[in-house]
Order: structure tokens, then sequence, then C-alpha cells
């Protein structure tokens, strides 16, 4: 083998490690236990903002949207960090409607972030789980 074809397999090799810790990042920014993942036609990053607002009783601080759209935007897109806050309002948003079918509202209150009504975290959670049955 020439020189050459030493650097291009070892370059190979090194794409195939990259890609695999790439998949393994994606595992732990994008968890798998988001029971909101393929339903209600939301999208992955909809989804995440669902779940994330499920997960803590139904609240979503602003500054909490912003981590999760900043992870999202690093998984996701090579773009810089300050578009992700502008995404976090747009996917809040789409979401809303999206989840305005089935009843489900987001409210938004200044100086604090999002919040679920108790009418949405019963419907969420007897969807949920009418869906697992």
């Amino acid at each position: 083998m020439t020189m050459h074809m030493n650097e291009v397999a070892f370059l190979r090799a090194r794409v195939d490690e990259l890609e695999e810790e790439l998949r393994q990042m994606r595992d732990i920014i994008m968890p798998f236990d988001n029971p909101f993942l393929g339903r209600f036609g939301l999208s992955p990053q909809q989804a995440a903002i669902i779940n994330a607002l499920y997960k803590n009783n139904g609240e979503l601080p602003a500054k909490r949207l912003d981590q999760l759209m900043i992870e999202f935007a690093r998984e996701t897109r090579s773009e810089h960090l300050p578009h992700a806050y502008g995404r976090a309002r747009v996917a809040v948003s789409h979401t809303r409607k999206k989840l305005n079918r089935y009843g489900i509202v987001i409210n938004h209150h200044n100086g604090f972030g999002y919040k679920l009504t108790k009418e949405s975290k019963d419907k969420l959670k007897k969807m949920l789980e009418k869906k697992d049955a």
C-alpha cells in the first residue's frame, strides 16, 4: 500500500469512529423515553417540548426551554446558538397549534415561561395511558 492509501484507510476508520460517537451522543441528548415521539403529529423538537412540560408538572420555565432548544440545536443544526432562542418561541407556537386540536392548552406566563392547564395535564395523562393500553 502506498502512503496515500494508508492515509485514506486511516481517515475512513476515523470517520467510522466519529459516526459511532455521534450516534451515542444523539442517544444521550435525545432520550428515547419520550412518550410523545411519534404521537399527536409532533416533530421530535415539539415532542421534546411537551415532554419537558409534562415531566415538570406542567411547567416549563423560559430558561429551561432555552436550554432545551440549545441542546436540540447542537444536535440537529450547526447554526449559531442565539438562533435557538428565537426557534424556541416558534417551536412552542407550532406545538400549541398541534395540541389545540386535542384540547390541550399551553399558556404563556410573562416572566416565567409556559404552563399546561390542569385540564390539559389530565388529558395528556389519559391520552398516554389510553395509547399504552
